[in-house]
């Protein structure tokens, strides 16, 4: 999902630089095996391969002591078409703050 040189922000104020370091950040996080309900709300793209999306989320997760996790946000992530046409994450930010 995300090119080599991709930047994530795994939890607000933090920022991580590669796959080895996104794949690092997401390990703990996708243990607790979480739902995440994503809904873009906008999508801008360059026409030269280059675009940028908003949205909003909501994550539900049972956490190992039983009780029940919702969290909900913003996200804004900039993509890079890919030589056969898919697309790659080079900037993914979970935590757009609201206006």
């Amino acid at each position: 999902m995300y090119e080599p040189n991709a930047l994530l922000s795994p939890e607000p104020g933090r920022v991580v630089r590669g796959t080895d370091a996104i794949r690092e950040a997401y390990r703990a996080f996708l243990a607790i095996k979480p739902t995440i309900e994503v809904e873009t709300l906008g999508a801008f793209e360059s026409g030269e391969g280059i675009a940028m999306l908003h949205g909003r989320w909501v994550l539900t997760a049972t956490l190992p002591d039983g009780s029940a996790m919702r969290n909900e946000g913003r996200n804004s992530e900039v993509l890079r078409r890919q030589a056969d046409g898919g697309w790659l994450f080079l900037i993914d930010n979970p935590f757009t703050p609201p206006l």
